[in-house]
C-alpha cells in the first residue's frame, strides 16, 4: 500500500469518525428522551 493511499484512507476515516461519533451520541440522547427505560424498551416498542 502506497503512502498516498494510506494518507487518503486515514483522511477518509477521520472525516467518517467526525460524523459518526456525534450521530451516535445524538441517537443515544434521542433514545433516552423518547424511551427513558432504555435501549431494550426502545427495541421492544419499535418491534411492537
Amino acid at each position: 500500500m502506497g503512502q498516498r493511499a494510506y494518507a487518503d484512507l486515514f483522511t477518509a476515516y477521520a472525516s467518517f469518525e467526525k460524523v459518526f461519533y456525534p450521530a451516535l451520541i445524538g441517537l443515544q440522547v434521542a433514545m433516552s428522551v423518547l424511551a427513558p427505560q432504555g435501549w431494550m424498551g426502545a427495541i421492544i416498542a419499535s418491534a411492537a
